[in-house]
């Protein structure tokens, strides 16, 4: 990975500075802005950060006895939403903790427990990892079409809400927060009726129709069966869509709720920034981010959620 123009030290200093400060529960309105830290640490404002990725059909795979593998062994990328990414991350967290906690053994003999070592693994073997697979394979099919795209993701917005309660009792509060919504029974067997579907070749060519109808009245029978389970007032974050998520002809833009809008564009640096917050996260800009104020916003205001 690297920074723009910038040298690898300073961004590491400033990213664990950051951290610091979260763990000293520090508020979010006294955090300092992210254009004063880039100018403290020598970051260099308006650079680009980027994740060097070739390097991952290149690595040569390495395993062993004494070796955690991580992800494939052999890199994963995915310039999507990447659930094989985070599926490595939390492999990549658990291998830094048994590596701290085998330094940590005193003798030799007592490094390698099997049972504590393979547990973990067999139970993400089982469970996350392929269903993981499965949403990189709908995500990407989801891509053949702009139809599918627009119904199997919002399914996925909806079937995926939930605690992951079925990997409580095996996995860390840690671990499930990289699932992206895998742990729901719901969202597992809505991708397994719906892939069948829509696989196929990238071909740039539209769907068949037949099948978008079929697609598009899968995705509505899963909605029509969540929609109890999770309320929300689609109109105000959605351009063509009312609150039943049913497009609706005509319609250009979002509802005005202006209590259902997260996000506004701040006046200082024209950032889009949190609403609820008391100033920009990025220039500092007071006196427009309170929910008081945002209930006292004119029509005219620009707001978007964190859905656009």
């Amino acid at each position: 990975m690297s920074w723009q123009k910038t040298p690898t030290l300073p961004l590491m200093d400033m990213l664990a500075y950051f951290v610091d400060l979260a763990l000293a529960g520090t508020p979010p309105d006294d955090m300092p802005t992210a254009d004063k830290l880039c100018t403290e640490f020598r970051t260099s404002p308006k650079t680009t950060y980027f994740g060097r990725k070739q390097l991952a059909f290149v690595s040569p795979i390495v395993a062993g006895p004494g070796w955690f593998a991580i992800g494939n062994s052999a890199g994963f990328t995915n310039p999507l939403i990447s659930p094989g990414i985070n599926a490595g991350l939390v492999s990549v967290l658990r291998a830094a903790t048994l590596t701290l906690e085998t330094l940590g053994r005193v003798s030799a003999e007592s490094h390698f427990p099997p049972a504590a070592r393979y547990q973990y693994v067999a139970t993400y073997s089982a469970g996350p990892l392929p269903r993981l697979a499965l949403l990189n394979k709908v995500w990407y099919n989801s891509f053949r079409d702009p139809r599918f795209f627009e119904c199997v993701l919002t399914c996925y917005w909806v079937l995926g809400l939930g605690d992951g309660s079925i990997y409580q009792q095996s996995l860390t509060q840690a671990d499930q927060s990289w699932l992206l919504g895998v742990g729901e029974p719901a969202l597992v067997d809505f991708f397994s009726e719906v892939l069948p579907l829509i696989e196929g070749p990238c071909d740039g060519k539209p769907a068949d129709n037949d099948v978008v109808t079929r697609v598009q009245a899968l995705c509505r029978s899963k909605l029509d069966t969540a929609a109890h389970l999770c309320p929300v007032p689609w109109s105000s974050i959605l351009r063509c869509y009312d609150d039943s998520l049913v497009r609706v002809p005509g319609k250009t833009n979002r509802t005005e709720r202006i209590s259902d809008i997260n996000l506004v564009q701040c006046t200082g640096c024209t950032k889009w920034r949190i609403m609820r917050l008391a100033r920009c996260y990025y220039c500092g800009t007071q006196g427009q981010g309170s929910n008081r104020l945002c209930a006292n916003l004119p029509s005219r205001t620009r707001v978007r959620t964190a859905f656009a």
